[in-house]
């Protein structure tokens, strides 16, 4: 876990969800995507997400766990997009 005074030695975590997982720097820098095998054809899966909003979430739980619900953490896409948490889920 990361909480606001940082942690020098983890240098990622990941974020998981129905399509995938997303390894995700500190910084909230996408770094990697490995989706699920069955995506739907019409949708890319969490392809479009760039950044996640690291800041709300340690503000809101107090630490960045090392592993993160999509559904707790805001994140902004390709197109400039943000994306809440949803509101009313704590873990």
């Amino acid at each position: 876990m990361l909480n606001h005074q940082g942690d020098s030695m983890r240098k990622t975590f990941e974020v998981y969800g129905s399509w995938g997982t997303i390894t995700v720097d500190v910084s909230g820098n996408v770094r990697a995507y490995d989706p699920e095998c069955n995506i739907d054809k019409e949708y890319d899966g969490y392809s479009d997400i760039l950044k996640f909003d690291v800041e709300e979430y340690i503000r809101i739980y107090g630490v960045l766990h090392d592993s993160i619900d999509i559904i707790h953490i805001g994140f902004i896409t390709d197109t400039g997009e943000y994306v809440p948490r949803i509101e009313g889920h704590k873990s």
